[in-house]
Protein backbone atom coordinates (compact mmCIF):
# COMPACT_ATOMS: atom_id res chain seq x y z
CA UNK A 1 0.00 0.00 0.00
CA UNK A 2 2.92 2.27 0.71
CA UNK A 3 4.35 1.57 -2.48
CA UNK A 4 1.17 1.92 -4.42
CA UNK A 5 0.37 5.22 -2.86
CA UNK A 6 4.41 6.43 -3.67
CA UNK A 7 4.42 6.16 -7.03
CA UNK A 8 1.23 8.57 -8.20
CA UNK A 9 2.86 11.22 -5.54
CA UNK A 10 6.41 10.61 -7.31
CA UNK A 11 4.34 10.87 -10.80
CA UNK A 12 2.76 14.10 -10.07
CA UNK A 13 5.95 15.61 -8.23
CA UNK A 14 7.75 14.82 -11.75
CA UNK A 15 4.80 16.33 -13.33
CA UNK A 16 4.71 19.64 -11.46
CA UNK A 17 8.79 19.50 -11.65
CA UNK A 18 8.03 20.00 -15.55
CA UNK A 19 5.34 22.63 -15.67
CA UNK A 20 7.37 24.47 -12.84
CA UNK A 21 10.32 24.30 -15.30
CA UNK A 22 8.15 25.39 -18.38
CA UNK A 23 7.10 28.11 -16.16
CA UNK A 24 10.42 29.51 -14.71
CA UNK A 25 11.85 29.56 -18.46
CA UNK A 26 9.03 32.21 -19.28
CA UNK A 27 8.99 33.69 -16.48
CA UNK A 28 13.05 34.46 -16.80
CA UNK A 29 12.47 35.61 -20.07
CA UNK A 30 9.59 37.85 -18.96
CA UNK A 31 11.89 38.78 -15.99
CA UNK A 32 15.28 39.49 -18.65
CA UNK A 33 12.55 41.68 -21.09
CA UNK A 34 11.14 43.54 -17.88
CA UNK A 35 15.06 44.29 -16.81
CA UNK A 36 15.67 46.03 -20.15
CA UNK A 37 12.89 48.34 -20.46
CA UNK A 38 13.34 49.25 -16.66
CA UNK A 39 16.62 50.69 -17.75
CA UNK A 40 15.86 52.29 -21.03
CA UNK A 41 12.99 54.03 -19.00
CA UNK A 42 15.14 55.28 -16.03
CA UNK A 43 17.94 56.41 -18.88
CA UNK A 44 15.24 58.12 -21.25
CA UNK A 45 13.53 59.79 -17.49
CA UNK A 46 17.41 60.86 -16.29
CA UNK A 47 17.82 62.73 -20.16
CA UNK A 48 14.56 64.18 -19.27
CA UNK A 49 15.53 65.44 -15.84
CA UNK A 50 18.74 66.93 -17.07
CA UNK A 51 16.86 69.02 -19.95
CA UNK A 52 14.46 70.47 -17.29
CA UNK A 53 17.77 71.53 -15.02
CA UNK A 54 18.57 73.55 -18.04
CA UNK A 55 21.89 71.41 -19.13
CA UNK A 56 22.61 71.35 -22.96
CA UNK A 57 22.97 68.23 -24.79
CA UNK A 58 26.25 67.79 -24.73
CA UNK A 59 26.48 67.88 -20.95
CA UNK A 60 23.79 65.37 -20.81
CA UNK A 61 25.07 62.97 -23.21
CA UNK A 62 27.91 63.19 -20.68
CA UNK A 63 26.08 62.65 -17.23
CA UNK A 64 23.79 59.82 -18.73
CA UNK A 65 26.50 57.70 -20.60
CA UNK A 66 24.71 58.48 -24.34
CA UNK A 67 25.47 59.57 -27.68
CA UNK A 68 24.17 62.87 -28.37
CA UNK A 69 22.04 61.49 -30.95
CA UNK A 70 20.42 59.48 -28.49
CA UNK A 71 19.52 62.13 -26.28
CA UNK A 72 18.18 64.23 -29.47
CA UNK A 73 16.07 61.43 -30.19
CA UNK A 74 14.89 61.10 -26.65
CA UNK A 75 13.99 64.66 -25.98
CA UNK A 76 11.93 64.53 -29.43
CA UNK A 77 9.86 61.98 -28.82
CA UNK A 78 7.89 64.34 -26.18
CA UNK A 79 7.29 60.52 -24.41
CA UNK A 80 8.92 56.61 -23.60
CA UNK A 81 8.46 55.20 -26.18
CA UNK A 82 8.81 50.88 -25.46
CA UNK A 83 10.19 48.10 -27.42
CA UNK A 84 6.94 46.59 -27.91
CA UNK A 85 5.98 50.05 -29.91
CA UNK A 86 8.57 49.96 -31.88
CA UNK A 87 8.68 49.69 -35.17
CA UNK A 88 10.37 45.54 -35.94
CA UNK A 89 12.99 45.52 -38.15
CA UNK A 90 12.41 43.85 -41.47
CA UNK A 91 13.40 40.02 -40.85
CA UNK A 92 15.58 37.59 -43.40
CA UNK A 93 12.67 35.10 -43.65
CA UNK A 94 9.96 37.99 -43.95
CA UNK A 95 10.42 37.52 -47.93
CA UNK A 96 9.49 33.41 -47.41
CA UNK A 97 6.73 34.24 -44.99
CA UNK A 98 3.92 33.58 -47.61
CA UNK A 99 5.48 29.55 -48.38
CA UNK A 100 5.78 29.32 -44.94
CA UNK A 101 2.86 30.17 -43.95
CA UNK A 102 0.90 27.84 -46.54
CA UNK A 103 3.20 24.99 -45.08
CA UNK A 104 2.58 25.77 -41.48
CA UNK A 105 -1.00 25.36 -42.06
CA UNK A 106 -0.83 22.07 -44.14
CA UNK A 107 0.86 20.87 -40.34
CA UNK A 108 4.36 20.87 -41.57
CA UNK A 109 6.41 21.89 -37.73
CA UNK A 110 9.91 20.65 -38.65
CA UNK A 111 12.21 23.79 -39.11
CA UNK A 112 14.58 21.46 -40.76
CA UNK A 113 12.42 20.58 -43.67
CA UNK A 114 10.88 24.36 -44.59
CA UNK A 115 14.73 25.22 -44.04
CA UNK A 116 15.66 22.92 -47.11
CA UNK A 117 12.36 24.51 -48.81
CA UNK A 118 13.06 28.19 -48.73
CA UNK A 119 16.68 27.48 -49.01
CA UNK A 120 15.66 26.17 -52.87
CA UNK A 121 13.78 29.29 -53.30
CA UNK A 122 16.80 31.79 -52.13
CA UNK A 123 17.01 31.98 -48.67
CA UNK A 124 20.66 32.80 -47.56
CA UNK A 125 20.07 32.87 -44.25
CA UNK A 126 20.79 30.47 -41.24
CA UNK A 127 19.11 27.91 -40.07
CA UNK A 128 18.90 29.06 -36.22
CA UNK A 129 17.50 32.38 -37.75
CA UNK A 130 14.62 30.35 -39.42
CA UNK A 131 13.97 28.41 -35.92
CA UNK A 132 13.83 31.82 -34.39
CA UNK A 133 11.50 33.07 -36.40
CA UNK A 134 9.41 29.74 -36.10
CA UNK A 135 9.24 29.77 -32.34
CA UNK A 136 7.27 32.85 -32.65
CA UNK A 137 4.43 30.62 -33.82
CA UNK A 138 4.29 27.30 -31.88
CA UNK A 139 1.93 28.02 -29.29
CA UNK A 140 4.18 26.18 -26.20
CA UNK A 141 7.33 25.07 -24.74
CA UNK A 142 7.71 20.84 -26.61
CA UNK A 143 9.81 19.37 -28.88
CA UNK A 144 10.75 20.41 -31.95
CA UNK A 145 9.68 18.58 -34.99
CA UNK A 146 6.44 16.83 -36.86
CA UNK A 147 4.01 15.65 -34.57
CA UNK A 148 3.70 11.64 -34.61
CA UNK A 149 0.78 10.50 -36.27
CA UNK A 150 0.14 13.01 -38.99
CA UNK A 151 -1.68 14.89 -36.41
CA UNK A 152 -1.80 18.96 -37.24
CA UNK A 153 -1.41 21.51 -34.74
CA UNK A 154 -4.34 23.02 -33.54
CA UNK A 155 -2.66 26.60 -33.77
CA UNK A 156 -2.46 27.89 -37.16
CA UNK A 157 0.59 30.63 -37.87
CA UNK A 158 -0.44 34.13 -36.21
CA UNK A 159 -1.65 36.76 -38.53
CA UNK A 160 0.24 39.26 -40.55
CA UNK A 161 0.50 42.32 -38.92
CA UNK A 162 2.14 45.55 -40.64
CA UNK A 163 3.61 47.75 -38.51
CA UNK A 164 4.95 51.31 -39.72
CA UNK A 165 8.13 53.36 -39.38
CA UNK A 166 7.90 57.10 -38.92
CA UNK A 167 8.95 57.64 -42.37
CA UNK A 168 5.96 55.65 -43.31
CA UNK A 169 3.40 57.11 -41.30
CA UNK A 170 4.46 60.66 -42.51
CA UNK A 171 3.65 59.48 -46.25
CA UNK A 172 0.30 57.90 -45.18
CA UNK A 173 -0.43 61.11 -43.82
CA UNK A 174 0.26 63.20 -46.17
CA UNK A 175 -0.79 60.71 -49.46
CA UNK A 176 -4.76 61.39 -50.31
CA UNK A 177 -7.00 58.54 -49.05
CA UNK A 178 -7.60 56.77 -52.10
CA UNK A 179 -4.21 56.47 -52.74
CA UNK A 180 -3.94 53.99 -49.92
CA UNK A 181 -4.85 50.45 -49.60
CA UNK A 182 -7.32 48.89 -46.60
CA UNK A 183 -4.72 48.06 -44.56
CA UNK A 184 -2.99 51.98 -44.51
CA UNK A 185 -6.43 53.86 -44.71
CA UNK A 186 -7.09 51.93 -41.76
CA UNK A 187 -3.98 52.85 -39.86
CA UNK A 188 -4.32 56.31 -40.88
CA UNK A 189 -7.96 56.81 -39.49
CA UNK A 190 -7.20 55.22 -36.01
CA UNK A 191 -4.35 58.10 -35.64
CA UNK A 192 -6.64 60.62 -36.39
CA UNK A 193 -9.53 59.15 -34.10
CA UNK A 194 -6.47 59.02 -31.55
CA UNK A 195 -5.37 63.08 -31.99
CA UNK A 196 -7.20 66.04 -33.19
CA UNK A 197 -3.37 67.18 -34.07
CA UNK A 198 -3.09 64.74 -36.32
CA UNK A 199 -6.27 64.68 -37.70
CA UNK A 200 -5.87 68.41 -38.63
CA UNK A 201 -2.09 68.21 -40.35
CA UNK A 202 -3.32 66.47 -43.36
CA UNK A 203 -6.59 68.33 -43.70
CA UNK A 204 -3.86 71.65 -43.95
CA UNK A 205 -1.28 70.08 -46.14
CA UNK A 206 -4.24 69.10 -48.40
CA UNK A 207 -5.48 72.43 -48.32
CA UNK A 208 -1.89 74.00 -49.42
CA UNK A 209 -1.16 70.80 -52.16
CA UNK A 210 -4.46 72.13 -54.05
CA UNK A 211 -3.87 76.15 -53.79
CA UNK A 212 -0.28 74.96 -55.31
CA UNK A 213 -1.71 72.95 -58.08
CA UNK A 214 -5.31 75.33 -58.89
CA UNK A 215 -3.40 78.52 -58.30
CA UNK A 216 -5.86 79.58 -55.59
CA UNK A 217 -4.43 82.09 -54.48
CA UNK A 218 -7.15 83.99 -52.68
CA UNK A 219 -7.48 81.30 -50.87
CA UNK A 220 -3.88 81.85 -48.78
CA UNK A 221 -5.24 84.34 -46.48
CA UNK A 222 -7.50 81.82 -44.75
CA UNK A 223 -5.11 78.97 -44.92
CA UNK A 224 -2.93 81.23 -43.35
CA UNK A 225 -4.92 81.97 -40.35
CA UNK A 226 -5.96 78.06 -39.82
CA UNK A 227 -2.46 77.08 -40.03
CA UNK A 228 -1.12 79.79 -37.13
CA UNK A 229 -4.30 78.65 -35.08
CA UNK A 230 -3.15 74.79 -35.11
CA UNK A 231 -1.30 73.39 -32.16
CA UNK A 232 1.50 72.20 -35.11
CA UNK A 233 4.53 73.85 -34.51
CA UNK A 234 6.29 73.02 -37.79
CA UNK A 235 2.65 74.12 -39.66
CA UNK A 236 2.94 77.60 -37.52
CA UNK A 237 7.08 78.07 -39.04
CA UNK A 238 5.68 77.49 -42.29
CA UNK A 239 3.04 80.08 -42.01
CA UNK A 240 5.25 82.93 -40.63
CA UNK A 241 8.03 82.38 -43.54
CA UNK A 242 4.77 82.62 -45.69
CA UNK A 243 4.20 85.81 -44.26
CA UNK A 244 8.08 86.96 -44.74
CA UNK A 245 7.64 86.38 -48.05
CA UNK A 246 4.14 86.97 -48.38
CA UNK A 247 3.77 88.85 -51.92
CA UNK A 248 6.23 86.25 -54.03
CA UNK A 249 4.02 83.33 -52.74
CA UNK A 250 0.56 84.73 -53.26
CA UNK A 251 2.19 85.78 -56.58
CA UNK A 252 3.22 81.78 -57.36
CA UNK A 253 0.14 80.73 -56.30
CA UNK A 254 -2.14 83.08 -58.76
CA UNK A 255 -0.09 84.00 -61.67
CA UNK A 256 1.16 81.77 -64.79
CA UNK A 257 4.01 83.08 -65.32
CA UNK A 258 7.46 81.28 -64.37
CA UNK A 259 10.99 82.38 -63.67
CA UNK A 260 12.06 78.45 -64.90
CA UNK A 261 13.63 79.66 -67.82
CA UNK A 262 15.84 82.88 -66.45
CA UNK A 263 16.91 80.12 -64.11
CA UNK A 264 17.97 77.73 -66.34
CA UNK A 265 20.14 79.97 -68.16
CA UNK A 266 21.57 81.12 -64.85
CA UNK A 267 22.74 77.83 -63.99
CA UNK A 268 23.97 77.09 -67.76
CA UNK A 269 26.44 80.51 -67.04
CA UNK A 270 27.31 79.15 -64.06
CA UNK A 271 28.25 75.99 -65.07
CA UNK A 272 30.34 77.21 -67.82
CA UNK A 273 32.27 79.58 -65.68
CA UNK A 274 32.97 76.71 -63.72
CA UNK A 275 34.30 74.62 -66.48
CA UNK A 276 36.99 77.31 -67.50
CA UNK A 277 37.64 78.50 -63.90
CA UNK A 278 41.75 79.39 -63.71
CA UNK A 279 42.06 78.95 -67.72
CA UNK A 280 39.64 81.55 -69.75
CA UNK A 281 38.50 85.43 -69.12
CA UNK A 282 35.72 87.08 -69.27
CA UNK A 283 35.78 87.70 -73.26
CA UNK A 284 36.35 83.44 -73.58
CA UNK A 285 33.10 83.12 -71.12
CA UNK A 286 30.98 85.14 -73.23
CA UNK A 287 31.99 83.86 -76.77
CA UNK A 288 30.90 79.73 -75.30
CA UNK A 289 27.69 81.60 -73.60
CA UNK A 290 26.74 83.35 -77.04
CA UNK A 291 28.14 80.17 -78.88
CA UNK A 292 25.93 77.78 -76.90
CA UNK A 293 23.16 79.88 -77.08
CA UNK A 294 23.17 79.76 -81.06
Amino acid sequence: MEQSSGTPQTQNTAHAGTEGSAAKITTRAEHAHAAVEARRQARYEQVVALQHEGHSIREIARRAGLCRGTVRRYLAAGAYISCAQRARRPHACDAYAAELRERWASGERNSRVLFVEIRALGYRGAESTLRQYLARWRPGPRRPGRRRGGVVDAHPAPPVVRKFSARQTRWILLRPLEDLDDVERAYRLGLCRESATIAAAPALVEQFRQMVRTRAGDRLDAWLTSASACDIAELVSFANGVRRDYEAVAAGLSVTWSQGQTEGQVNRLKLLKRQSYGRANFDLLRRQMLYHAA
